[in-house]
């Protein structure tokens, strides 16, 4: 009997496996909103895909703090050493949604910026980096991936309102929001599909701060555990 048995336990493993890692991508990038309020908010283009991964960067000139939109989490933050305040946040396995909503503690100018990505499962977050410059370029700080398949997000904040520059590194900007009153945020990203050393810079006159968030492909969503059929199967 115990090689029948081996042979239904192989079977079994074959048929539950997990499956092969969807690759990472852009399904919205960078949908971007200014304000002044305690509401920092912006809607997507179109409801977002149900298990989606989903990034919002806000930043405030204002002296409250910034919160996270209800069941996000928060990746990295900058206190404004020579920019302003600025937070990363990112939601795992989303429902669908059409408007994103952080909050201020204090009303305040704000600037939002928010992403959807595909290929991205639970348990995502790997690498954080943050970095400064008085003026000119702005480092995000230097992360080391992990995971072969990532996606990379460095975010910047500004608190003269400049024009931020095209950053370096292969980061794409995807978007860049400014006040026109001492708040502007930036919000650049990388798909990249080996493990390695990444950091990137983006130049404005009067620089600010910088951030970076790494993402791996984490658990896929829905997905089982090869480990799980062969617990407590004594051969």
């Amino acid at each position: 009997m115990k090689p029948l048995f081996i042979l239904l336990a192989l079977i079994a493993f074959l048929f539950h496996a997990r499956p092969a890692d969807a690759a990472i991508a852009v399904v919205q990038a960078a949908i971007g909103g200014v304000g002044n309020s305690t509401s920092p908010s912006r809607a997507f283009a179109s409801p977002t895909t149900a298990g989606n991964f989903l990034v919002a960067f806000v930043t405030t000139s204002g002296s409250g703090t910034i919160t996270a939109p209800s069941g996000w989490s928060t990746a990295v933050s900058v206190p404004g050493t020579n920019g302003i305040p600025g937070k990363i946040f990112y939601k795992e396995n989303a429902s669908s949604i059409s408007t994103v909503t952080a909050s201020l503690t204090v009303s305040g100018r704000w600037t939002i910026e928010i992403s959807e990505y595909s290929g991205i499962g639970t348990s995502s977050l790997d690498q954080t980096g943050s970095g400064n410059a008085a003026s000119g370029a702005i480092p995000s700080g230097t992360v080391n991936t992990n995971f072969a398949n990532e996606l990379l997000i460095a975010c910047y904040t500004n608190n003269f309102a400049d024009t931020f520059s095209t950053p370096t590194s292969s980061f794409t900007l995807r978007d860049q929001q400014s006040t026109g009153a001492q708040t502007a945020g930036a919000y650049t990203d990388r798909i990249v599909s080996s493990t390695g050393s990444y950091s990137s810079t983006l130049t404005a006159g009067n620089g600010g701060d910088g951030m970076i968030a790494t993402f791996g492909v984490g658990t896929p969503i829905g997905g089982n555990s090869n480990t799980a059929i062969w617990q407590g199967m004594n051969f």
